[in-house]
């Protein structure tokens, strides 16, 4: 079983910055609020290399209050390493892994 890692355990800053700002815009989805969506406006603005804008409309298009499979950081079932998004935290000791995200 997978879980939500936190993103400040992610080593690329990169990934660690989206994982960050999915969290953001999750809890805008459950508390409302557009604080992700001016950050990742900021972002891009910035010439930062995280797709901010399609992030945070991605998350707010689902509006599930779950945490997102592909934009934050899981944790590797096996080593408990942190990865951005489950597939890459499926297959962080394995080769092919079936699982089944329990949210």
């Amino acid at each position: 079983m997978l879980k939500v890692a936190n993103p400040y355990d992610l080593s690329d800053k990169t990934e660690r910055a989206s994982a960050r700002l999915a969290r953001k815009a999750r809890c805008n989805t459950i508390w409302g609020g557009t604080s992700a969506l001016r950050l990742a406006y900021r972002m891009a603005r910035a010439g930062s290399r995280v797709r901010a804008v399609e992030l945070v409309s991605d998350i707010y298009a689902r509006s599930t209050g779950h945490a997102s499979t592909t934009w934050e950081a899981w944790a590797c079932p096996e080593c408990g390493a942190a990865c951005l998004g489950v597939n890459a935290a499926g297959g962080h000791c394995y080769e092919e892994l079936d699982v089944a995200v329990d949210i």
